[in-house]
Protein backbone atom coordinates (compact mmCIF):
# COMPACT_ATOMS: atom_id res chain seq x y z
CA UNK A 1 0.00 0.00 0.00
CA UNK A 2 2.79 2.42 0.82
CA UNK A 3 5.02 1.82 -2.18
CA UNK A 4 2.24 2.42 -4.72
CA UNK A 5 1.21 5.75 -3.19
CA UNK A 6 2.77 8.66 -5.16
CA UNK A 7 2.57 10.98 -2.13
CA UNK A 8 4.46 8.42 -0.07
CA UNK A 9 7.13 7.96 -2.75
CA UNK A 10 7.66 11.74 -2.99
CA UNK A 11 7.92 11.89 0.77
CA UNK A 12 10.52 9.09 0.76
CA UNK A 13 12.51 11.03 -1.85
CA UNK A 14 12.52 14.04 0.49
CA UNK A 15 13.54 11.78 3.37
CA UNK A 16 16.39 10.42 1.24
CA UNK A 17 17.60 13.96 0.50
CA UNK A 18 17.38 14.72 4.21
CA UNK A 19 19.53 11.69 4.95
CA UNK A 20 22.13 12.80 2.42
CA UNK A 21 22.23 16.20 4.12
CA UNK A 22 22.73 14.55 7.51
CA UNK A 23 25.77 12.73 6.15
CA UNK A 24 27.06 16.02 4.81
CA UNK A 25 26.74 17.77 8.11
CA UNK A 26 27.61 15.00 10.55
CA UNK A 27 30.42 13.36 8.62
CA UNK A 28 32.10 16.07 6.59
CA UNK A 29 31.71 19.29 8.59
CA UNK A 30 34.91 18.87 10.61
CA UNK A 31 37.11 17.95 7.61
CA UNK A 32 35.70 20.98 5.78
CA UNK A 33 36.35 23.26 8.74
CA UNK A 34 39.91 21.90 8.90
CA UNK A 35 40.27 22.58 5.17
CA UNK A 36 39.18 26.18 5.84
CA UNK A 37 41.83 26.48 8.57
CA UNK A 38 39.64 26.22 11.65
CA UNK A 39 41.24 25.23 14.95
CA UNK A 40 39.64 22.36 16.83
CA UNK A 41 38.03 24.82 19.25
CA UNK A 42 36.00 26.29 16.37
CA UNK A 43 34.93 22.80 15.36
CA UNK A 44 33.57 22.24 18.85
CA UNK A 45 31.90 25.65 18.77
CA UNK A 46 30.27 24.78 15.43
CA UNK A 47 28.84 21.60 16.93
CA UNK A 48 27.66 23.47 20.04
CA UNK A 49 25.90 26.15 18.00
CA UNK A 50 24.25 23.54 15.81
CA UNK A 51 23.05 21.53 18.80
CA UNK A 52 21.72 24.53 20.72
CA UNK A 53 19.68 25.70 17.72
CA UNK A 54 17.87 22.36 17.68
CA UNK A 55 16.39 22.78 21.16
CA UNK A 56 13.81 25.51 20.39
CA UNK A 57 12.63 23.73 17.24
CA UNK A 58 12.15 20.45 19.06
CA UNK A 59 10.52 22.19 22.02
CA UNK A 60 8.13 24.32 19.93
CA UNK A 61 7.65 21.79 17.12
CA UNK A 62 3.96 21.39 17.90
CA UNK A 63 3.42 25.13 17.39
CA UNK A 64 5.24 25.01 14.05
CA UNK A 65 3.12 22.04 12.98
CA UNK A 66 -0.07 23.83 13.95
CA UNK A 67 0.97 26.93 12.00
CA UNK A 68 2.63 25.41 8.91
CA UNK A 69 1.14 21.89 8.88
CA UNK A 70 3.46 18.93 8.54
CA UNK A 71 4.05 19.14 4.79
CA UNK A 72 4.67 22.90 4.93
CA UNK A 73 7.21 22.50 7.73
CA UNK A 74 8.85 19.65 5.82
CA UNK A 75 9.21 21.80 2.70
CA UNK A 76 10.56 24.71 4.75
CA UNK A 77 13.11 22.42 6.40
CA UNK A 78 14.26 21.05 3.05
CA UNK A 79 14.51 24.53 1.54
CA UNK A 80 16.58 25.82 4.48
CA UNK A 81 18.71 22.66 4.40
CA UNK A 82 19.46 23.01 0.70
CA UNK A 83 20.20 26.72 1.01
CA UNK A 84 22.45 26.13 4.02
CA UNK A 85 24.42 23.43 2.19
CA UNK A 86 24.89 25.75 -0.79
CA UNK A 87 26.02 28.53 1.56
CA UNK A 88 28.51 26.10 3.12
CA UNK A 89 29.86 25.45 -0.38
CA UNK A 90 30.39 29.18 -0.89
CA UNK A 91 32.05 29.75 2.52
CA UNK A 92 35.62 31.00 2.58
CA UNK A 93 36.22 31.10 6.33
CA UNK A 94 35.34 29.01 9.39
CA UNK A 95 33.57 32.03 10.86
CA UNK A 96 31.09 31.98 7.98
CA UNK A 97 30.32 28.35 8.78
CA UNK A 98 29.74 29.27 12.44
CA UNK A 99 27.19 31.89 11.39
CA UNK A 100 25.46 29.42 9.06
CA UNK A 101 25.26 26.92 11.93
CA UNK A 102 22.58 29.20 13.41
CA UNK A 103 20.25 27.78 10.73
CA UNK A 104 20.77 24.20 11.90
CA UNK A 105 17.57 24.16 13.96
CA UNK A 106 15.52 24.66 10.81
CA UNK A 107 17.22 21.74 9.07
CA UNK A 108 17.25 18.25 10.59
CA UNK A 109 15.10 18.88 13.69
CA UNK A 110 12.38 20.59 11.67
CA UNK A 111 12.55 17.86 9.01
CA UNK A 112 12.28 15.15 11.64
CA UNK A 113 9.34 16.73 13.50
CA UNK A 114 7.52 17.35 10.23
CA UNK A 115 8.32 13.91 8.84
CA UNK A 116 7.07 12.03 11.88
CA UNK A 117 3.86 14.07 11.86
CA UNK A 118 3.38 13.65 8.11
CA UNK A 119 3.85 9.88 8.31
CA UNK A 120 1.25 9.78 11.07
CA UNK A 121 -1.18 11.64 8.80
CA UNK A 122 -0.76 9.63 5.60
CA UNK A 123 0.00 6.09 6.79
CA UNK A 124 -2.82 3.65 6.07
CA UNK A 125 -4.53 2.14 9.12
CA UNK A 126 -2.41 -0.59 10.62
CA UNK A 127 0.78 0.53 8.86
CA UNK A 128 1.81 3.46 11.07
CA UNK A 129 4.77 1.68 12.67
CA UNK A 130 5.91 0.30 9.30
CA UNK A 131 5.68 3.76 7.75
CA UNK A 132 7.63 5.36 10.61
CA UNK A 133 10.25 2.64 10.27
CA UNK A 134 10.54 3.27 6.53
CA UNK A 135 10.94 6.99 7.16
CA UNK A 136 13.71 6.41 9.69
CA UNK A 137 15.42 3.88 7.44
CA UNK A 138 15.34 6.25 4.48
CA UNK A 139 16.84 9.13 6.51
CA UNK A 140 19.35 7.37 8.76
CA UNK A 141 19.92 4.29 6.64
CA UNK A 142 19.77 4.71 2.89
CA UNK A 143 20.10 8.51 2.64
CA UNK A 144 22.93 8.80 5.16
CA UNK A 145 24.74 5.78 3.65
CA UNK A 146 24.58 7.18 0.12
CA UNK A 147 25.71 10.57 1.43
CA UNK A 148 28.69 8.98 3.14
CA UNK A 149 29.46 6.79 0.14
CA UNK A 150 29.58 9.66 -2.35
CA UNK A 151 30.93 12.22 0.13
CA UNK A 152 34.26 10.47 0.74
CA UNK A 153 35.35 10.44 -2.92
CA UNK A 154 33.97 13.97 -3.35
CA UNK A 155 36.09 15.15 -0.43
CA UNK A 156 39.19 13.70 -2.05
CA UNK A 157 38.50 15.13 -5.50
CA UNK A 158 36.64 18.40 -4.96
CA UNK A 159 37.18 19.23 -1.29
CA UNK A 160 34.55 20.23 1.23
CA UNK A 161 33.12 22.89 -1.02
CA UNK A 162 32.36 20.28 -3.68
CA UNK A 163 30.61 18.03 -1.18
CA UNK A 164 28.35 20.79 0.02
CA UNK A 165 27.62 22.01 -3.50
CA UNK A 166 26.66 18.49 -4.60
CA UNK A 167 24.58 17.78 -1.50
CA UNK A 168 22.92 21.20 -1.72
CA UNK A 169 21.89 20.47 -5.30
CA UNK A 170 20.54 17.03 -4.31
CA UNK A 171 18.44 18.55 -1.53
CA UNK A 172 17.16 21.43 -3.63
Amino acid sequence: LLLVNPRWLLFLALAFAGGVSIAGNNTFLFPYLKELGAPESQMGLAMTIGTLTEIPILFFGHHLLRRLKSYGLLLLAMLVTGARLLMFAAANTPEQILIMQLLNGLTFPAMWVAGVAYVDEIAPPGLSATAQGMFGAMVFGFGAAVGGFIGGPLLETTGGSGIYLTFGIIVM
